[in-house]
């Protein structure tokens, strides 16, 4: 209008969450992400859109990604095959954070999360990547020789002895890979690499532990 000139608009259809119904954004609560690193981190960018929804997460790869058509097609076949695997997801998560922050920041940001909820383990990974593990996921301090009961509640990842007991005798309990059946179980040397051990409850609660 200033200028005299013509003005040219682009419409985009509202995302919705399919689970929901509600549009994809911040008044709607939960769904604020940030592209300041300094708001939200690479690894935190990477997790909120790894949490996609099958439902949603084929829409997401055409709208918000630059991938080729062909490219979506054979991810969403990949990902029909075997849905557990999170491959549409993945992918996802991968694109938008390298789009963002970068190719390094893209692969450390999926580096942790593999770490976390995968098999990757802490001697696979570079000391730049360990860093950014303690940094971005859920930590505790603690000493060689901590029972892993009480290893449990320091982590936040039991309410109680009790209750982190129980966990340990059901099986749900794992510590850098191996399996915790033993309640007198004591965090020794060998559970840390580079002074960092991953304590797991279940699939999806976990804490990294740091040597004080």
């Amino acid at each position: 209008k200033t200028c005299n000139g013509e003005a040219f608009v682009l419409s985009w259809p509202l995302l919705v969450d399919k689970s929901t119904g509600k549009k994809f954004g911040k008044s709607e609560g939960g769904a604020t992400i940030w592209l300041d690193a300094k708001k939200t981190s690479p690894y935190q960018f990477f997790q909120f859109w790894l949490n996609s929804d099958d439902a949603s997460v084929e829409e997401l790869l055409y709208k918000m990604t630059i991938l080729s058509k062909a490219d979506i097609e054979e991810t969403m076949k990949e990902h029909a095959e075997n849905p557990a695997k999170r491959t549409a997801q993945i992918a996802l998560a991968r694109e938008m954070t390298m789009l963002v922050h970068g190719a390094d920041a893209a692969e450390s940001a999926k580096s942790i999360s593999e770490i976390l909820f995968a098999d990757k383990k802490l001697s696979d990974i570079p000391a730049s990547t360990a860093a950014a593990l303690q940094k971005e996921a859920p930590s505790a301090t603690i000493k060689l020789g901590l029972p892993i009961v009480d290893a449990l509640v320091t982590a936040g990842l039991a309410s109680s002895k009790r209750e982190a007991r129980q966990f340990v005798e059901d099986g749900a309990v794992n510590l850098s890979g191996e399996q915790i059946s033993d309640v007198t179980r004591v965090l020794k040397e060998k559970d840390f690499t580079n002074n960092i051990a991953l304590l797991k409850r279940g699939k999806r609660n976990v804490s990294v532990l740091v040597l004080d």
